[in-house]
């Protein structure tokens, strides 16, 4: 066992050994320091990904939101649409041809 073994090769060793094997004090040091230096490098990026994830959650949520008002604006402007389609047109607007504007803006 020593510095000559990749990372996949020393975690595989830790993961799979009873630690029985007669290592000696500098190679037991060594698997240990490779393991913690592993282990940090895995938090950090287990902490990375939940916060992206949290951030994502609050992006999500916003744009659930503006599409529930978009949902809303655009079946006014429906409802808006279908009334004036519906609605007769006056003497005024058959002879210009022209909508007239009302008071309540339609």
């Amino acid at each position: 066992m020593g510095p000559h073994l990749n990372e996949k090769e020393i975690l595989d060793y830790l993961m799979t050994s009873e630690f029985n094997e007669g290592l000696t004090h500098e190679e037991s040091r060594f698997l240990l320091m490779k393991f913690r230096n592993h282990y940090r490098m895995l938090y950090g990026k287990a902490e990375g990904l939940i916060r992206d994830c949290s951030d994502m959650s609050g992006t999500i949520s916003e744009l659930r939101s503006t599409v529930e008002k978009l949902k809303q604006e655009v079946e006014l402007e429906r409802i808006k649409l279908e009334a004036e389609t519906r609605r007769p047109l006056t003497l005024k607007e058959r002879l210009t041809g022209k909508k007239t504007k009302f008071k309540d803006g339609s």
